[in-house]
């Protein structure tokens, strides 16, 4: 969970900070980082609704994001991120 964190406030920082994108840009172009910060906050409260309200979410951005995006180019980067 940790580590999860981690990568998801550099994957934050890199659009928020470096790039200097506003948030509904962010969320738009980084939806995982958002998702990532909601499951943590449901693992951390350990409540069962929030915990089973996040998977969905985890299966369609995790799972779906391996078959739907390519594997090349620049896209790789972003399937090495999530």
């Amino acid at each position: 969970m940790i580590l999860n964190g981690a990568m998801a406030v550099w994957a934050s920082l890199v659009f928020l900070v470096f790039l200097r994108l506003d948030v509904l840009s962010w969320i738009m172009l980084n939806i995982c980082s958002p998702t990532q910060f909601a499951t943590i906050l449901a693992l951390a409260s350990q409540r069962r609704l929030l915990m089973n309200a996040a998977v969905p979410w985890l299966l369609f951005f995790g799972f779906g994001g391996l078959l739907i995006f390519s594997w090349s180019g620049y896209m790789i980067v972003a399937q090495k991120v999530t």
